[in-house]
């Protein structure tokens, strides 16, 4: 029997039993003494005598002397007695005893216990490893197996509950079961403590087989050596002694996740296996001392029908202040689909590396030549597969729920001026103070603009996602009377206050948002606050509005073409450098920078907005509705040559264009490709209603440095493999 499946409660029951057993031998014992008579006679009620030959109205009984003519003296038949019952209450009345002696509530558990430590060790162990509420019992019945001796035998001898835990362990691959790590995380550990010296020797011998066998891809036997014993000492050192193990053992790249074309993304270099003593503050201390320098990486598809080389980012921190382990930066430039990726270059000691002499130097370049040449240095090549996925822009969401909103309000009534010698500020804190019952203030993305008196300053924009804000927002203008009424009017930031870099991409290994990875919806409505003075808190008015779905109208008609051929002509060059940061020496060759800006010019309306200006010499017409959505790509040669950004703005109020730098040098002769690839979802991650953009992709194409942008339509779908290759 299955004593597992049993509630709890019955055995807990069992510390009443002693009640019950007595009231039961109570009732059988009244049953068999005091039941039913027999007969019809008069018989004396004292002696039972019968009294068929005396007159029970004057006599006594002849027996016992009794007086008959008492009321109830004489009874009529013979009281029965059950010999057989009254036995089964005597034995009643003695268990009843014994209950009251030994089942409380401490000898109800040991019941339990003792009842389930006698059912199959196999059905225990599966028990243990499948969890839930049958493992805290099926664990204490193994250790009662274990540590017990029977007639001075051992319940489970040597062996037998290694294997049995091998061959549950095993079952952790079939569908439905749990995970063995998640297993290990549990009871099972405590099991695995029981196993004598004779098991785990045997347990070390079966990993380094296992991990050899697969070439280090299962680890079932590895990782419960781990889990039963600081082991691992002695199974990389079993491994060391062969080729076959120390290739198990090498260090090898990992990957974070699925990687997302276009990005730039981290590979670490990690080892399967890690002694157990090489571990400081909770890192790897053998990885962590070392330092990755990449000359070369490579993504293969799986028929080898494609290999495209990657570009390797440069190091963006100190040697001396990279404590993580050893990793490198790719560019990840292919289409979406799977690849074996494969890095080649040097590990070095990250002490001997040079480094940059203060913070502001930045990092320094190795090569790999250089980082051979170091003491305890080595080659390194490796490889994974990995999973490239399609770039998806990071969504806002928008709310306008009527408690949410009110509760925006009643977070901004609470906003304070603060007067700082001359000038006031807003107290952003005092808005995002959490109140008494701690909930999260709604999250809000907000545009600030002043009015008093008929004239409107732009302050700026304010952010909070719940706990802690951001803002841009500096003292207040000097020309304001703070002593007189004024307002403020606080809008949701739309594209049409779009500085074209709020879109971000979502990587595959990244979650956005709040707690849990869902994304925050931000407040839609506009509030104004008005001030009776700045010494006094502000009246909040909610001006609702509709939430619309935020679709895409594609355009690419003549006026459309038009505006984006004024805005190419005014890039110019659009070329710049961007000096990089080396050691001094160094003279490694600057990268150029595209800057999509290049042309504008910036200057302050009537309401205190930074705006475009139109260059006289490049005067064109951009429609303030229209916008670019879409993903801004830069080329060199059939080469990604900088990470790919999402971009939605309008060119009529846009205030900060991205600038494209190459991850790689580029002679100054050579040409540089900006693209634009249109995509509405861009636009509609935004959020804020309907938008127009344009639909037409185009390249900008710098024939060398001191070239201007020559604009080229791409109205066509890729004609060739090569073109196929350049969009990932």
């Amino acid at each position: 029997m299955n004593y597992l499946l049993v509630p709890a409660w019955v055995f807990d029951a069992l510390q009443y039993a002693a009640v019950l057993l007595a009231l039961g031998a109570g009732a059988l014992l009244a049953f068999a003494f005091f039941s039913t008579r027999r007969g019809w006679e008069p018989r004396c009620r004292r002696c039972a005598h019968d009294l068929r030959s005396v007159d029970p109205t004057t006599g006594a009984c002849p027996e016992c002397g009794a007086e008959l003519s008492k009321i109830g003296a004489v009874q009529a038949g013979q009281r029965r007695v059950r010999p057989m019952v009254a036995t089964v209450g005597c034995v009643l009345l003695a268990l009843t005893v014994l209950a009251a002696w030994k089942l409380d509530a401490a000898g109800a558990r040991t019941v339990r216990a003792r009842l389930i430590a006698s059912m199959p060790t196999q059905t225990l162990v599966d028990a243990l490893f499948e969890g839930g509420q049958l493992q805290q019992p099926a664990q204490a019945a193994l250790i009662q197996k274990r540590v017990l001796t029977w007639n001075t035998q051992r319940v489970l001898p040597t062996g037998e509950l290694l294997e049995l835990v091998l061959h549950a362990a095993d079952r952790c691959d079939e569908p439905g079961r749990r995970p063995l790590a998640a297993v290990l995380q549990s009871e099972v550990r405590e099991i695995l403590v029981q196993l004598d010296t004779a098991e785990i020797d045997t347990l070390v011998d079966l990993a380094a087989e296992e991990l050899v066998a697969s070439g280090g891809g299962k680890t079932t036997r590895y990782q419960l050596a781990i889990a039963t014993a600081q082991v691992g000492d002695r199974i990389i050192d079993r491994l060391n002694a062969t080729p076959e193990g120390r290739r198990v053992i090498a260090m090898r790249p990992t990957a974070p996740g699925e990687l997302t074309a276009g990005a730039l993304e981290t590979i670490t270099l990690r080892q399967a296996l890690v002694r157990s003593s090489r571990r400081v503050g909770g890192r790897r201390a053998a990885e962590s001392d070392l330092s990755f320098i990449c000359s070369e990486a490579m993504l293969e598809s799986p028929d080898g029908a494609m290999r495209r080389p990657l570009a390797v980012a440069a190091r963006q921190r100190l040697p001396s202040l990279d404590r993580n382990e050893p990793n490198c930066n790719l560019l990840i430039d292919a289409p979406p689909g799977k690849y074996r990726l494969t890095v080649k270059g040097a590990l070095a000691k990250t002490m001997l590396l040079p480094r940059a002499a203060n913070l502001l130097e930045g990092a320094t370049t190795v090569t790999v030549d250089d980082a051979l040449k170091l003491e305890g240095s080595s080659a390194f090549e490796g490889s994974c597969e990995v999973v490239v996925a399609p770039p998806v822009p990071d969504a806002r969401l928008f709310t306008n729920d009527a408690g949410t909103v009110e509760k925006a309000a009643q977070v901004l009534a609470k906003c304070r001026l603060e007067d700082r010698g001359g000038s006031a500020t807003i107290d952003f804190s005092s808005l995002t103070e959490p109140s008494g019952n701690d909930e999260r203030v709604p999250a809000m993305t907000m545009l600030f603009t002043a009015r008093q008196a008929g004239r409107t300053w732009r302050l700026g924009t304010f952010f909070t996602a719940g706990r802690g804000h951001s803002a841009s927002i500096g003292s207040l203008p000097s020309e304001m009377a703070l002593t007189e009424p004024f307002e403020f009017v606080v809008e949701p930031i739309t594209a049409s206050h779009s500085q074209g870099s709020r879109a971000s991409v979502r990587r595959g290994g990244e979650q956005r948002g709040s707690a849990g990875g869902e994304a925050v919806p931000f407040v839609w409505a506009t509030f104004t606050m008005k001030f009776e003075n700045a010494a006094k808190p502000p009246q909040v008015a909610v001006t609702h509005m509709p939430l619309t779905p935020s679709t895409g109208t594609p355009r690419a008609d003549d006026a459309t073409r038009r505006a984006v051929a004024g805005w190419a002509e005014s890039l110019g060059t659009a070329a710049g450098r961007l000096d990089s940061l080396t050691r001094p020496g160094d003279h490694t060759p600057v990268a150029r920078t595209i800057n999509l800006g290049a042309g504008m010019r910036y200057g302050t309306s009537s309401d205190g907005t930074t705006v475009p200006e139109r260059d006289p010499e490049h005067e064109y017409e951009w429609p303030k509705e229209l916008c670019l959505a879409g993903w801004i790509e830069l080329w060199s040669g059939d080469r990604l040559a900088a990470e790919v950004q999402p971009f939605f703005g309008s060119m009529a109020t846009v205030v900060s264009l991205p600038s494209l730098t190459p991850m790689f040098p580029v002679a100054d002769d050579a040409m540089l490709v900006v693209r634009y690839r249109p995509d509405a979802t861009v636009g509609a991650a935004d959020g804020s209603g309907p938008f127009a953009f344009v639909s037409a992709p185009f390249e900008l194409r710098f024939a060398s440095k001191s070239a201007s942008a020559e604009l080229v339509w791409l109205d066509r779908a890729p004609s060739s493999r090569a073109e196929e290759r350049k969009t990932p």
